[in-house]
């Protein structure tokens, strides 16, 4: 394993599989993982996905987790959203 900062600003994890594969993730952007046939194709690959997942994360609004005790009210963005008691 493989830890190293990504020109992004966040670090990655490259880990060599059995099959000699390289399989990336970034651990502060949850599911963005990638994978390569080399070192150099994984880091490649990883670029492509941390640019997406910003991308994305700008245009989807945050999934914010409620317990049974409150629920969110619909809201455009998470800031205005109002959790309520039950």
């Amino acid at each position: 394993m493989k830890m190293l900062m990504h020109r992004s600003g966040y670090y990655v994890v490259f880990e060599r599989e059995e099959d000699g594969w390289y399989v990336v993730h970034a651990p502060e952007l949850p599911g963005c993982i990638s994978q390569g046939a080399d070192f150099h194709d994984a880091s490649a690959n990883i670029t492509t996905a941390i640019e997406d997942y910003l991308e994305l994360a700008q245009e989807v609004p945050p999934v914010v987790m409620t317990t049974s005790a409150a629920r969110l009210v619909e809201s455009s963005t998470v800031k205005d959203a109002q959790i309520v008691s039950d």
